[in-house]
Order: structure tokens, then C-alpha cells, then sequence
């Protein structure tokens, strides 16, 4: 049966007030952010009693966490910035079992080095799309699933799974898409940086 889940961050306290409040609401699964315990949502060290200490009160409340947050600049100008990102994403990743977590949320940034939610000209150079692929092949061997906001090609990464699941309903020879799989050899071989794009995240989520 599905259940209804909130981001925490819409609430206000510390975690164990936040979640007591989304009970109120009926909800009992969350997506977690560090700032809650944390000074920032991407901290480069999280001690083993800080987890316990997680752990502790959302078992106490009967609330699961469904997904953490683990966003930065992936394509940020400055590769410091970047490197510091996939430090603090390591770091996060490690505590998701302990915290009986699968997802993590992340997104594919932007050039634009003030505001990580603002467009930029460079998105769309190559330079931008050769830093995300080394961000992503450097964690790809990390044992969890990433649940990943596409931003400003979300409109074409959505109309790739439409068409995908159109050809697969219509052409027998394809195989099954598996759950956020895709498995199109047409669009596999494309030579379209959104195309691939879309591959690359759905591939990263299977």
C-alpha cells in the first residue's frame, strides 16, 4: 500500500519535532536532510552517533526515510566546489543503509556559480556535459539508488520516456522496461546529448 511522504524541511525544530509534526498529518515517510542536524545539507563527515541518533528517533515515531537529499552543483565552474559536492554525496551515500535508505536526491547543476537553481549559456557545452559524466562515473559504483531532479531538460527527459514506452507497448522485439530503466536500443545509440542524458540518469536508477 503506498503512503504519503513529505520533504522534512518543510517543517521547522529538530527532527524529532519536525517528524512529530508530520505525523499529525498522517504522513510517516520522509525525504531527510542533514541540515535538520547538521549546519548544512552536505556535511563532509557525518559520525556513526549522529546516524544512531537518526535511526533512534525515527523508530521511536514509526517514520521511515524514503529518500535523502544530497544536492549540489555537479557542473559548478569552480572544480573545488565540485570536488567538495562529491565528497559530501560519498558521505551521505555511506549512511543510507544504516538509515534503511535507497534514494538519494540529486540534481545536474548549472554553470551559473551564484545560484545553483538558475540557468546558464555553458549548460549545454560540452566541457558542462563531460564534468557531470565524470561526477557520475566516480560514484557510480555506489551501492544505492539515485532518485535525480533533471531541471531544465526535464521536459525532453520526460518526453524520452513517453516515446520509449510508446515503442516498447508497440514493437514486441524490445524488451520489458524494468522500473526507471531504459531499454531502447534506438534511443541508446542516439547521438542526442539530451537523449543520453536521459539514459545515463534512468540507467543510474535501475
Amino acid at each position: 500500500m503506498k503512503r504519503l511522504g513529505i520533504f522534512i524541511k518543510t517543517f521547522s525544530g529538530t527532527l524529532a519535532e519536525r517528524v512529530a509534526q508530520a505525523n499529525a498529518l498522517g504522513i510517516s515517510r520522509i525525504q531527510y536532510n542533514f541540515c535538520v542536524d547538521t549546519p548544512t545539507s552536505l556535511p563532509m563527515s557525518i559520525d556513526d552517533s549522529l546516524v544512531e541518533n537518526i535511526s533512534d528517533t525515527l523508530k521511536h515515531c514509526s517514520t521511515d526515510i524514503d529518500a535523502i537529499s544530497a544536492t549540489f552543483n555537479i557542473i559548478h565552474p569552480d572544480c573545488e566546489v565540485r570536488r567538495r559536492g562529491i565528497k559530501a554525496f560519498e558521505a551521505i551515500a555511506r549512511c543510507c543503509p544504516r538509515l534503511g535508505c535507497h534514494l538519494i536526491t540529486i540534481c545536474t547543476g548549472t554553470r551559473d556559480a551564484a545560484d545553483m537553481w538558475h540557468g546558464h549559456p555553458d549548460n549545454d557545452s560540452d566541457d558542462a556535459w563531460a564534468d557531470m559524466l565524470r561526477a557520475a562515473n566516480r560514484n557510480k559504483a555506489v551501492p544505492i539508488i539515485l532518485l535525480v531532479s533533471v531541471m531544465e531538460r526535464f521536459n525532453e527527459f520526460m518526453r524520452l520516456l513517453f516515446l520509449a514506452n510508446r515503442e516498447q507497448r508497440h514493437q514486441a522485439r524490445l524488451s520489458a522496461m524494468p522500473r526507471c530503466r531504459l531499454t531502447s536500443a534506438k534511443l541508446m545509440q542516439t547521438e542526442s546529448r539530451d537523449t543520453k542524458l536521459a539514459c545515463v540518469l534512468c540507467q543510474g536508477a535501475a
